[in-house]
């Protein structure tokens, strides 16, 4: 019998040329010498700076809780079930709630690789000391005392009730812990009211920590013949309205990253001292955003983005910030967006130094076609540095343009 066989007349794919000149070997990184300051670990192409500004920046590092560092580290079935749902163990601690829009399809626990991806802004707030619909929570929790404080916060989803045993022991020290538990004994908090320091000023380069009297005061609604601080974050009793925490506050990590921040240690503020800088020599100009503080010699307190660069790098010493997981994505991107709110506010009251100006006349408004008169007037310009920005895109798009021109078409666009 003679079998019948089937003969294809394969076709050149025309589409081929893109799978050539295709590097098939991995390019891998050379490794560098740690930074000679204080050791962080660097990588090629990094600039020398990035991580401590040559030295300028110089933090001290807060001990971490012998129990924490393990549920950060160990490699067993609870501590596993921590670092997997570690973003509900700290919502479940933290004293401030997060508003936040986040992309669903790659921010969740069933499919593809987990990204925290938000859109707009976050937002930290601090609600009233009372509950509004009889469940608690966040700073409402720590009015309870021993089993039941275990057993409200036991009785959110995705937690272990031994690791929510084992958190209340690591925090039971922390300041602002120690300022709501002492709320409990006042009975009725309807009348009372909790100011919280908003401008912890100590000098992070020597660890320095924080004890409940720095942390807050609290006396009956009327009452202010206690000394109140100078820039605070009032919570009351019973209110209409919840209070967000400024991004230039120092409690602002602490309130909202217990995990990590468990010592109640300060974030970032405007008035750091870089290294060799006295803390006499720090005026209290221009407090309220990144540039902070400057002198005739140049810049001497820490910006934002330095102090959080520091922050962010691998020491020799174990840095939990980087083993969060799913919570340092949120306090990555929580940190990014508020560098760049902190950018938008000193660009918006600076305008004068970038010449905003030579844009805003109506000639200008005319020659680019607007046509509606409420756009036409003063307007905030942002400087081509600013990352995202229009001109920022624009110069962005002609350097790939140029790319183009030298090297020929793209393969791949990625925006």
């Amino acid at each position: 019998m003679m079998t019948k066989r089937r003969v294809y007349a394969f076709q050149e794919d025309p589409y081929d040329f893109v799978y050539e000149n295709i590097r098939m070997e991995h390019r891998i990184l050379k490794d560098q010498n740690p930074c000679v300051y204080y050791g962080a670990k660097r990588l090629q192409y990094e600039f020398p700076t990035f991580c401590c500004m040559s030295g300028k920046t110089k933090l001290a590092h807060s001990p971490i809780p012998t129990e924490l560092h393990q549920l950060f580290t160990r490699q067993e079935q609870l501590e596993e079930s921590f670092r997997y749902n570690i973003r509900a163990y700290n919502s479940n601690f933290s004293f401030a709630s997060l508003g936040v829009k986040v992309d669903k399809e790659l921010a969740n626990m069933t499919s593809g690789v987990y990204t925290f991806w938000a859109h707009g802004t976050l937002y930290h707030n601090i609600d009233q000391l009372i509950s509004r619909d009889g469940k608690s929570r966040y700073l409402q929790l720590y009015f309870y005392d021993g089993e039941a404080e275990i057993s409200q916060r036991s009785s959110w989803k995705n937690v272990d009730r031994r690791i929510i045993q084992k958190l209340t022991r690591i925090l039971a020290s922390n300041p602002y812990v120690r300022t709501f538990k002492r709320l409990s004994d006042l009975g009725p908090l309807d009348n009372y009211r909790v100011t919280l320091n908003a401008s912890v000023e100590l000098d992070q380069r020597v660890y320095n920590k924080l004890t409940t009297s720095e942390v807050a005061g609290i006396w009956v609604e009327g009452n202010d013949n206690i000394t109140a601080y100078k820039r605070s974050i009032i919570v009351y009793g019973r209110s209409n309205y919840s209070t967000e925490i400024q991004p230039h506050f120092g409690c602002y990590d602490p309130l909202s990253y217990p995990l990590f921040f468990p010592n109640g240690e300060s974030g970032w503020h405007p008035k750091i001292p870089r290294y060799g800088v006295a803390m006499d020599e720090i005026n209290s100009d221009n407090e309220d955003n990144d540039e902070g503080s400057t002198s005739k010699k140049g810049r001497n307190t820490v910006s934002m983005q330095e102090y959080y660069c520091y922050k962010f790098q691998i020491q020799s010493n174990d840095n939990v910030i980087l083993m969060g997981g799913r919570l340092f994505q949120q306090f990555a991107v929580d940190t990014y967006i508020k560098i760049e709110t902190t950018r938008l506010v000193f660009v918006g009251k600076n305008q004068t130094k970038i010449r905003a100006d030579l844009y805003q006349g109506v000639v200008d408004c005319f020659n680019v076609g607007e046509a509606q008169p409420s756009r036409v007037g003063p307007r905030v310009v942002l400087p081509a540095s600013f990352i995202g920005g229009p001109r920022d895109m624009r110069r962005r798009f002609l350097d790939t343009m140029a790319l183009v021109q030298d090297d020929g078409g793209l393969i791949y666009f990625l925006q």
